[in-house]
């Protein structure tokens, strides 16, 4: 509260000379200060004029001011620059008090946002943590060597586990950079399952098949090829991971 009431004073001071779109405070003050400098007669003219041409304009029937019957007064043009301050500063005060309010459920948007995108950015590493085999896999497999099946678990973990409609983050680019790793892992996935096979029906998988472990390092042209995609694609999708931790971590400040 006490904060809320510095700022409040903090920027009506900043506010408090009046701006020229207030035309009401500048009349004011334009005619007090007027009052002030100039003689009777030439301020009590002015006035006249005003007075004839608001007539002129709306059909009106003011009296004009008579000189003879008026003495100058500078409590009169103090009261107006006062006065025109003083409905400055009111206008103001409305205007940064809703301003204020309007920051602080900005403020309060944006922290219950961040809140829930620690929450769900939590859930994300709870199904693909940084330790696991799957991200081992992705970092340091030559797709050369067999595997084992444990190493890709996570993968499916991940696309079961993820992509729900709940699950999309109010930060849009950390959207994008989870939306990008989940594509890419579920599309790596489905690469490995397609090309790959268990050996003697074991744990471990490889994507060189009988014929290519029989010739040793003879392998087929498609095989190879296999290889060298899969070893690549892991390594990018490896970086994309580390990228989206990295600068999920820095917006959030986590």
């Amino acid at each position: 509260m006490k904060e809320n009431i510095n700022f409040f004073i903090k920027k009506l001071i900043n506010k408090a000379f009046p701006e020229f779109s207030n035309k009401v405070t500048w009349t004011l003050i334009t005619v007090g200060i007027g009052i002030l400098a100039l003689p009777a007669p030439t301020y009590l003219l002015f006035i006249n004029l005003l007075i004839d041409f608001y007539n002129k304009k709306t059909n009106s029937n003011i009296n004009l001011i008579e000189i003879n019957n008026i003495t100058p007064s500078s409590g009169i043009a103090l009261t107006l620059i006062i006065t025109g301050l003083i409905y400055h500063l009111i206008i103001k005060g409305f205007q940064i008090y809703s301003e204020m309010i309007k920051e602080n459920n900005d403020k309060e948007i944006q922290k219950n946002k961040r809140t829930a995108d620690i929450s769900l950015y939590e859930k994300f590493i709870d199904l693909f943590p940084p330790t696991s085999f799957s991200v081992r896999l992705l970092k340091d497999q030559d797709f050369g060597n067999p595997y084992h099946e444990n190493a890709v678990k996570d993968f499916d973990q991940l696309k079961y586990g993820w992509g729900h409609a709940n699950q999309h983050f109010h930060d849009q680019e950390i959207e994008d950079k989870a939306k990008i790793l989940y594509q890419e892992i579920n599309k790596f996935n489905t690469f490995l399952a397609i090309n790959t096979n268990y050996i003697n029906q074991g744990p471990l998988i490889s994507m060189l098949t009988d014929w290519d472990r029989a010739m040793d390092m003879e392998w087929e042209p498609q095989t190879e090829a296999n290889v060298k995609k899969a070893n690549e694609w892991g390594s990018e999708i490896h970086a994309i991971y580390c990228d989206f931790i990295d600068s999920t971590r820095k917006k959030l400040a986590i």
